[in-house]
This record gives C-alpha cells, sequence and structure tokens, in this order.
C-alpha cells in the first residue's frame, strides 16, 4: 500500500491540535457564577433562577520532554534541538473546548442544565528510544530487544449534554448526560513496534503488533473534508458530581467526568502491521536527516506489511477526576485545594493545586494558585471575574509566568467566556 498518500491525514491532524488545542484545568473549578463551573462539576449551580451560558472556550496543553518549540519549527523537525530535553518517557498532551451556549435553571433545592460543547483531545507517548534510533542508528542496541512503537491518540467530537442537581440538606448531588457525535480520531489501541540487532550478523528482527484506528484516512484532501461530519459516530458518556457543606467554613466536592465512548462508522479504517520479520542491509541511522520531509512512509509500508480494513470500531474518552476542599476564613478570602487526575489508555496525568481568591466586593474576584504536575513543578496561576448585576465575565490561567510565549512553555492553559442573568430571582 502506498502510506505516503495515505498520510494524509496526520497532516490534516496534528497542525489542527497544536494550534487550536484537554489538560488539566484548574482555577475554573472554583470559579461559582460564571458558567465554567458548571462544565466542571454538575453538582454546581447558580445564583439567578435563569442562566445564560454564552460561547467561551478553553485551550490547554502538558509537555513532558522536549517542547513544542523544540520539536516543530519551519522546514520540519530539526535533529540538533530534538534531543534536549528528551526524557526515558514522553509525553505531549493538548486539549481544546468551544463552548457555543449553554442554560442553567434553578429552583428551591434543584436546577437543570443543557448545552453544547465542541471539544478536541491530542495525546502522544513516546520513548527516548524512538528518536536515539531514528537520528543515531541501532548501534547503540545491539543484542537488545526495545520496542520504539509511540501511542497516539487524536480525537474531536461534539456532546450535546442535558443534566441536573438536587440538594439534600448541606449536600448536592449532580449528574450530566452527554449524547456525543465523533467528528475525526486517529487512535493507536496497539503500539508494539520491537526491534532486534543480532550481535553477531546484525540481523534486524521486527515484532510487531501496531494498530491505527482511524476516520482520517485517505489519498486525497477532498475524501478526508467528506469524512468529518457531525453526525453518523455516535456516543453516550456521563459526568457525575457532589459537593457537600461541612459547616459555614468547609466545603468539599468531586468529580467525575467523561465516562463514555464514541462508536466510529463513518470512513472507518484499520490500519494493522502484526508479526515477525527479519531484514538485513538496512541502516537505521538516516532514516530522518534534517526534516521529515525525506522519510520513505511507501519503503516502512511494504518493509511491515501494512493491512487496511474497513471495520467500524470504538474509543473511550479520557476520565477526568476532581477532588476539592474549600476553606472560607472571612466573608472576602477563600483557600482552595484541589485533586486533579485524568486517565486515558492505562495512564495517569496528576495535577495538584493549591488558590487563594480575594473578593473584595460582589462584583469583583481574583485570584491566585500555585499547580504542580509532571509537566512542571512551578505553574503560578491567576484569574480575574468580573459580576454586575446580570452580566459576568472571567479569565483564568493555571501558568500565567509564560502567557506571551505560551508554546514554549511545558504546561499552559487558558480559559475565558461570560454568562448573563436572563432571570436573577429564585424562588
Amino acid at each position: 500500500m502506498s502510506i505516503k498518500q495515505n498520510l494524509i491525514f496526520l497532516a490534516l491532524f496534528f497542525p489542527s491540535f497544536v494550534s487550536m488545542q484537554a489538560q488539566s484545568e484548574l482555577m475554573g473549578y472554583y470559579m461559582n457564577n460564571t458558567g465554567t463551573d458548571l462544565y466542571l462539576n454538575p453538582a454546581k449551580t447558580t445564583d439567578a433562577r435563569l442562566s445564560w451560558v454564552l460561547p467561551s472556550g478553553y485551550y490547554g496543553h502538558g509537555i513532558h520532554g522536549s517542547s513544542v518549540l523544540r520539536l516543530f519549527r519551519s522546514g520540519g523537525i530539526s535533529s540538533a534541538r530534538l534531543t534536549d530535553d528528551l526524557q526515558t518517557q514522553n509525553s505531549m498532551l493538548f486539549g481544546g473546548q468551544l463552548s457555543l451556549f449553554g442554560f442553567n435553571y434553578s429552583q428551591n433545592n434543584f436546577s437543570i442544565q443543557i448545552g453544547q460543547n465542541l471539544k478536541t483531545h491530542l495525546q502522544v507517548d513516546y520513548n527516548y528510544t524512538l528518536i536515539d534510533m531514528i537520528l543515531n542508528g541501532n548501534a547503540g542496541y545491539i543484542g537488545k530487544n526495545v520496542n520504539i512503537g509511540p501511542y497516539l491518540d487524536a480525537l474531536m467530537y461534539n456532546e450535546l449534554y442535558l443534566g441536573g442537581s438536587y440538594a439534600i440538606g448541606n449536600l448536592r448531588l449532580g449528574a450530566k448526560i452527554k449524547k456525543l457525535n465523533g467528528v475525526a480520531n486517529v487512535y493507536t489501541p496497539q503500539n508494539t513496534f520491537s526491534i532486534y540487532t543480532d550481535e553477531k550478523i546484525y540481523e534486524l528482527s521486527f515484532t510487531n503488533k501496531y494498530h491505527i484506528y482511524t476516520n482520517s484516512y485517505s489519498d486525497s484532501w477532498d475524501n478526508v473534508w467528506q469524512s468529518l461530519k457531525f453526525w453518523g459516530n455516535d456516543g453516550w458518556a456521563l459526568d457525575l458530581g457532589l459537593e457537600a457543606k461541612i459547616n459555614d467554613q468547609f466545603k468539599v466536592s468531586g468529580t467525575l467526568l467523561d465516562m463514555g465512548s464514541i462508536n466510529w462508522k463513518n470512513n472507518t479504517k484499520k490500519i494493522i502491521s502484526e508479526g515477525t520479520y527479519d531484514i538485513n542491509g538496512i541502516n537505521l541511522e538516516g532514516i530522518f536527516t534534517d526534516t521529515i520531509s525525506v522519510f520513505d512512509f511507501d519503503t516502512l509500508g511494504n518493509l511491515f506489511n501494512f493491512e487496511v480494513l474497513e471495520e467500524n470500531y470504538k474509543t473511550p474518552l479520557p476520565v477526568q477526576l476532581y477532588l476539592g476542599f474549600q476553606y472560607l476564613p472571612t466573608e472576602q478570602w477563600e483557600i482552595n485545594a484541589l485533586y486533579y487526575d485524568r486517565f486515558s489508555a492505562g495512564r495517569s496525568h496528576p495535577a495538584f493545586m493549591v488558590m487563594g481568591k480575594y473578593k473584595p466586593s460582589d462584583y469583583f474576584h481574583t485570584g491566585l494558585s500555585y499547580t504542580i504536575n509532571r509537566y512542571s513543578y512551578f505553574n503560578l496561576g491567576w484569574s480575574a471575574e468580573l459580576h454586575a448585576k446580570w452580566f459576568h465575565a472571567f479569565i483564568a490561567f493555571d501558568n500565567i509566568t509564560d502567557i506571551f510565549t505560551p508554546l514554549s512553555s511545558d504546561y499552559f492553559n487558558v480559559r475565558m467566556g461570560t454568562m448573563v442573568d436572563l432571570w436573577r430571582k429564585k424562588i
């Protein structure tokens, strides 16, 4: 098969996710009465009886290993800068969300939510050996069996949700059911690609079980764009949340988000390579020179007998966990703590945040936070909220130190949006 022509889906996916792009979103969890807290905990509600969440957006990324700007620049991948910050295990995680509308109705002890989100997600996991072998060949791995298969999960989908919450004394419980429609996907549920170099005759042995599932595989741009639809790839997901008031000064909360999956049916392909292959006379050094443009994808496809099957498949969503603690020493001050984790393909991406919020008036709130995660040990965040009589606006950064150079940062995210109270008085 001609992989060089058909890998057009990677050319479509990767630039779009990097330029648009879920990494952890932490400060928004404690921005009450802004709309963003409704996304992150279905047990939350608003002060008004009827609120309209206007269009809002989110972008975030986390890099463990080389940073984005060192990996990508004009002309392709630079081998001179590629290994500067590589770790034994490396990961790149990007996320984005575009919310066009949301409504929350609250009365007495219950509330109802409806709304929409368009979400993107990209996760790439790879090890140091993959890059070292591409750049320097296999001489350093003679007599060793090494797995260099990268893991990839690229996803774009739309969700329409209906949820609600109910208060029982000091405990408020919430749930949200979400109808999912997958737009685009590239996924590698199996990513074993092992290489062994015989120490006597230097023969290469490849043992592969590498599967690529996608609905964005074609040899023409027209076919790719036609496959990107907001219908046909259906799924469901569930969000659960709770908030408990211990006393006037202490609250605890928790959330599980995106427990669900998408069934892919439009233009679906499974690209599979399985087996053991012995090859003589190939030097892995120089497969990449200074740019990715010289890589011979067709040779790779012929060597490892990639097979293309037209089959439907299912992909799980990355599940997110929030556990929160809030202390209210005075009416003007909040002290918040939050544990976050994200689970994808058996991989965990934990983070911990402490946050102080100052509320000098009912109209303006601001906060500072410190976050630690696997991508960076020092992240200073900042948030600001405007609460007018019927209008609310906010902006939040979990790492503001790199606000002017976000793509050079190992960890960065931003959320901004507005909300309008259509009916302020509750009964």
